[in-house]
C-alpha cells in the first residue's frame, strides 16, 4: 500500500509560489523601470536575490511516498522508485521553517545522491519529525536487495 510521507503543499511550494513570485516580483521590476522611480535598483536586486533563493531551496523539493520496500519520488514530471535499501542516512534540518528532510542515498540516483521534501504535518515535537527515524529503520529492516535492483523510472504512483 502507497503511503505519501511529503506534505500535501509540495506541489504549492514547488512550483505555484515560485511562479506567481517570480513573475509578479518581475512584473515590478519592470514598472519600476518604466516610472524610472528612484526604487528602480531596489527591486531587481531583491527580485534576483529572491529568485535565486526559491531555485536553490524550493524548486528541489520532491514528492515521496513509501511503497513496500521502494521509496517512489517525483518531481512532478518523472517518477522514480528507490529501493529503501539504498538509503544511506536521512537528516533534517530544523532550523528552516517547514523542516525539509534529506534522504542520502548510498548511489547515484536519477535525482541525484540526495533528495528533499517537506513532510507531512507532524504532532508537536520540537525537534525532528519521526519519518526521519522511521525511514533510518526502514532501510535496515528491509536487508539487501537483489545485485540487479535498480531504479524504475516514470513508475506509477
Amino acid at each position: 500500500m502507497m503511503r505519501t510521507i511529503s506534505s500535501s503543499m509540495t506541489f504549492m511550494d514547488k512550483s505555484v509560489f515560485p511562479t506567481v513570485w517570480i513573475a509578479g516580483f518581475g512584473a515590478g521590476t519592470v514598472v519600476g523601470f518604466l516610472k524610472d522611480s528612484d526604487a528602480s535598483l531596489v527591486f531587481p536586486v531583491g527580485w534576483l536575490f529572491g529568485t535565486l533563493l526559491l531555485l536553490a531551496f524550493v524548486a528541489p523539493l520532491k514528492r515521496v511516498q513509501i511503497d513496500g520496500a521502494d521509496l517512489v519520488v517525483s518531481n512532478y514530471i518523472k517518477v522514480v522508485r528507490i529501493p529503501l535499501t539504498e538509503i544511506e542516512d536521512v537528516t533534517e534540518n530544523w532550523l528552516v521553517n517547514g523542516h525539509p528532510v534529506y534522504v542520502h542515498f548510498a548511489r547515484q540516483t536519477p535525482f541525484g545522491r540526495r533528495i528533499v521534501f517537506v513532510p507531512k504535518m507532524r504532532t508537536f515535537n520540537l525537534f525532528h519529525y519521526r519519518i526521519v527515524s522511521e525511514l533510518k529503520q526502514l532501510s535496515q529492516q528491509k536487508g539487501s536487495h537483489p545485485a540487479n535492483a535498480g531504479y524504475s523510472r516514470n513508475a506509477r504512483p
